[in-house]
């Protein structure tokens, strides 16, 4: 398989769990190291890149800005929180200022964000549902960053998730993207590609370091419904195979 031959290649240890490529590392810097390793050794012009937010992707996004060999054809986003454009907890905000958004424009690769302007939460996420498959459809590769939240949550899917869901289709089932709106919070709406959508894509780089995500990782392997853990969606038929979780938790044992 190519990943394998990859991970030979640049010599990263990983080991085989229930299917999902696992690569242990000593320390979150050097996690991040690896994760930008693959997104530069794996993706060209005919590649697609989904980001994440939050605080755990940030110095990839960083690293890749300042080194200059990141080169996909297009980058998106896994999921936002609905606001204004820019607003202090949008994932936009965080990845503009990693000076990443400067570093696309300068090369004149295409980035696609979700918050527009002044759309309310469903026409945004209609449209962004249309441009994820336009993505799907232009590009060869699909290829996102994600992480794993203390409560087993991945993207903008947080546990019993479906409970959320606004409806913004005539059938939420075929969706690639989705609202949600949710209990806790301060941004309590947000807009997700969907566990459909997840799905089309090629690899998910999976990044979860610390002790506070040690028990949603194991969790992720046991048994049970994507409801109770969304994480669960890595280990389901195929998309164990694509998957490539680098941790620094000492979660099993290694021969």
């Amino acid at each position: 398989m190519f990943v394998e031959s990859f991970f030979h290649r640049e010599q990263i240890k990983y080991s085989l769990q229930q299917g999902v490529y696992l690569l242990p590392v000593a320390s979150s810097d050097q996690g991040l190291q690896i994760g930008k390793i693959l997104l530069t050794g794996l993706t060209d012009n005919k590649t697609a890149v989904f980001l994440s937010g939050g605080k755990t992707p940030s110095p990839i996004y960083q690293q890749l800005a300042r080194e200059e060999k990141f080169t996909p054809g297009v980058v998106g986003m896994i999921d936002e929180r609905f606001g204004e454009k820019f607003h202090a907890q949008s994932n936009e905000l965080m990845i503009q200022n990693t000076g990443l958004l400067h570093y696309l424009t300068m090369r004149g690769i295409i980035f696609h964000p979700i918050l527009q302007g002044e759309e309310g939460i469903i026409e945004t996420t209609t449209n962004y549902d249309n441009q994820v498959r336009s993505m799907f459809s232009q590009y060869q590769s699909l290829i996102a960053v994600l992480g794993i939240g203390s409560d087993g949550h991945t993207a903008g899917l947080l546990p019993d998730n479906s409970k959320f869901q606004i409806t913004n289709s005539n059938s939420t089932k075929y969706d690639y993207v989705s609202a949600y709106e949710y209990a806790d919070g301060l941004y309590k709406r947000r807009i997700s590609m969907t566990l459909l959508g997840l799905s089309m894509l090629d690899l998910y780089i999976i990044l979860a370091f610390g002790e506070d995500k040690k028990e949603a990782i194991l969790k992720m392997f046991e048994d049970g419904s994507e409801q109770e853990i969304p994480a669960r969606f890595y280990l389901r038929g195929e998309n164990k195979k694509k998957t490539i979780l680098i941790t620094d938790q000492d979660l099993f044992s290694y021969e």
